[in-house]
């Protein structure tokens, strides 16, 4: 936890109610996601208990599928046929344009876990044919589901919207990151009722039922099974009763969940979108049009349970590109971020009080500048710094070390601006300047490894 990350913490415990934590909505969203918020059997994370899903915020609207025994294989692939059927048709409707692609919605990361690794894997190479078949809308939703987690463990995606990971990135509250996991509590910090403190609101929140996967013990023990009992020694012909209560019984269960996961969207509607959000988003697209593509190939999307050593590697590239890239974009276009990093004194803010720029080194054009900064900064020779406002702008730093973090600072630009006819875009004496080390990943990255890098290499170590 860094200094500024303290003191949000601080003021929202002092004030009881979330603080922002940036000026700038930096998830994307679109203008019909797909909501879904469901439980599984306690101890089977393989059983589906209840599913509780649709694209409106209207409870009447959503469809709810309970499985009154979810240990019966027929109970268990009928209800994700169902809901299989209902995700590739939403997935099917959606473009691949800004506006009306598609966004997955749920509550919070155990939900996505859930469903997105256990159901996906667990379902996206059934069988459609022969003894064991399944409907084909189960496999074809496992390995949707599968390409959205891979969308979504890439840093900076929103295809998959997480509400309190979202939340979270936004509003900083005065409980323990833990507690932030429950979606009711941390509403009640960020929202909380009129007439109620965050803490208050919060207590009150844990008090509902679980937004899931996992459900209430209590309601296990009080309802569930004896309902289980009951719906064993009921022939299958008075049973369509049972089952509708049943749903019912589900849905009150889940719907706090579900109308707490749709205000949580309308929060985070309400702020200002970055410069970046969107652009981002279109990255998720790409990635979505490269699975929709795999899918319409004759052998079909495949996905690996352990992925060979190089696919990794080359996975864990891209994902280092794209955190640096998320750093660097949210920093530029949000103060209150960058605010996080000069905390720390990792940025260069002051004015500039001598400039050389026609120094060279060697036969070189090498512009020099001197900054007294304003905000303490722990930089030190060889440290590589963009400019904030043109971040193609390299600067290096020189000279010796300094013996206080208010010391002046003295750059040496090595790109962007280190050629006659470019020169002009450095500041001048009395100018200020605000530089750090955050910057866009490279355009080129290397997609495809020929062996694999010592890093994954298994026999090496």
């Amino acid at each position: 936890m860094d200094t500024l990350d303290a003191y949000q913490a601080l003021l929202a415990a002092q004030t009881e109610k979330a603080v922002p934590i940036t000026l700038h909505r930096h998830t994307h969203l679109v203008e019909r996601p797909f909501a879904v918020v469901g439980y599984h059997l306690a101890g089977d994370a393989g059983a589906p208990l209840a599913f509780m899903f649709g694209d409106k915020p209207d409870p009447d609207a959503a469809t709810v599928i309970a499985i009154p025994e979810p240990r019966n294989r027929a109970e268990r692939f009928d209800a994700l046929a169902r809901f299989g059927a209902a995700l590739n048709d939403y997935l099917d409707s959606c473009g691949l344009e800004e506006a009306d692609g598609p966004q997955l919605m749920l509550a919070n990361p155990a939900t996505a876990q859930w469903l997105l690794g256990v159901v996906a894997r667990w379902t996206r190479n059934l069988q459609t044919e022969g003894e064991f078949a399944v409907a084909e809308s189960v496999p074809t939703a496992g390995k949707n589901l599968s390409a959205l987690r891979d969308i979504m463990i890439t840093p900076g995606s929103s295809m998959v919207y997480i509400a309190t990971d979202v939340l979270t990135l936004h509003f900083k509250t005065g409980q323990l990151p833990a507690e932030d996991l429950n979606l009711a509590a941390l509403l009640g910090w960020v929202d909380p009722p009129s007439g109620l403190t965050g803490p208050q609101a919060a207590r009150r929140g844990e008090q509902q039922p679980p937004a899931g996967p996992l459900t209430d013990p209590n309601w296990d023990a009080e309802y569930l099974e004896g309902f289980s009992k009951r719906w064993r020694a009921t022939s299958s012909g008075t049973r369509d009763t049972y089952r509708r209560l049943y749903e019912q019984q589900l849905r009150e269960q889940l719907l706090p969940a579900w109308n707490d996961l749709w205000r949580s969207r309308t929060i985070i509607e309400g702020t200002t979108p970055s410069d970046h959000a969107a652009q981002r988003y279109r990255d998720d697209l790409d990635s979505r049009t490269a699975h929709l593509l795999r899918m319409g190939s004759p052998d079909g999307a495949r996905f690996r349970t352990i992925p060979r050593p190089t696919d990794s590697a080359v996975t864990l590239s891209r994902h280092e590109d794209r955190q640096q890239t998320l750093e660097a974009q949210m920093a530029q276009s949000d103060r209150l971020v960058l605010a996080r990093y000069a905390s720390k004194g990792e940025i260069l803010d002051g004015t500039v009080t001598a400039a050389n720029l026609t120094a060279k080194d060697g036969r070189k054009l090498r512009p020099r500048l001197t900054i007294s900064p304003i905000l303490a900064c722990d930089l030190g020779p060889g440290d590589e710094l963009h400019l904030h406002s043109l971040p193609d702008v390299r600067l290096e730093v020189i000279g010796t070390v300094r013996a206080d973090a208010f010391d002046p600072v003295e750059v040496m630009v090595v790109g962007g601006a280190n050629q006659p006819a470019r020169v002009g875009r450095l500041p001048r004496v009395g100018d200020p300047l605000l530089a750090s080390r955050l910057t866009e990943a490279g355009f080129y990255r290397v997609e495809k490894l020929a062996t694999v890098p010592w890093t994954h290499d298994l026999e090496a170590s």
